[in-house]
């Protein structure tokens, strides 16, 4: 017999002897003696049953679908690096790396640090930087804030690996323009706090200032 659709208007078109033999292609003992009314349901409910599977797997599906559509993969095996303002005095970098230069920095390199190389600009045509620093990251970081200095009015980051024999580019951001300096924690780094008023003394930025020094490798001078 040929596929039927299991509604109550194909069935109750049937006769009660295709009925007993669609029942028996699904499974269902059905006696002879048994009225219509009888099997009709128990097709119907063999009829939800399988409407339920199948909403149980196109579910399952859509939620792996989901579920692979918004994980982001480790790495894209791209040596690449970007950088974000987050506010005035902070930009946000993070980078990747190709699993082929990371062999080559393990196999080549007497040590494993990568350096965020941050150089700082007068002008966007500028050829030489107003000032530069090195801050280690591991080879396993991925991401890094910078506390920006008022050293220039534009800034880029390189990422570089090096040691006592080689340096290397691994790649490099587009020249960007810092923000106004509208945050005077920019302007009070260590040794230059000799104006800083009481109040600001009693909030911990000298403290915040020096953690800054440590954590973030600025070039203050």
């Amino acid at each position: 017999m040929e596929k039927v659709v299991l509604s109550r208007r194909n069935l109750e078109s049937m006769s009660t002897a295709d009925l007993i033999s669609l029942a028996d292609d699904y499974g269902i003992d059905i006696p002879a003696t048994l009225s219509r009314s009888f099997i009709i349901g128990e097709l119907l409910a063999v009829a939800d049953e399988l409407d339920e599977g199948s909403e149980t797997e196109e579910t399952v599906e859509l939620s792996d679908d989901v579920e692979s559509a918004s994980t982001l993969p480790v790495s894209y095996n791209e040596t690449s690096v970007h950088v974000l303002l987050r506010n005035p005095a902070w930009a946000f970098v993070y980078w990747d790396l190709s699993e082929a230069d990371v062999e080559h920095i393990e196999d080549d390199f007497l040590s494993n640090e990568l350096y965020l190389h941050v150089r700082y600009y007068d002008s966007m045509e500028a050829e030489k930087p107003l000032d530069a620093f090195d801050i280690h990251v591991p080879l396993s970081d991925r991401e890094r804030y910078i506390l920006l200095s008022s050293a220039g009015k534009f800034f880029d980051v390189q990422l570089v690996v090096h040691d006592d024999e080689q340096v290397r580019l691994l790649a490099e951001t587009n020249r960007r323009e810092a923000a106004p300096s509208c945050c005077k924690a920019v302007q009070e780094l260590p040794g230059r706090t000799d104006d800083m008023s009481e109040l600001r003394r009693l909030s911990g930025m000298e403290r915040l200032l020096h953690e800054h020094y440590l954590n973030h490798r600025q070039s203050f001078s």
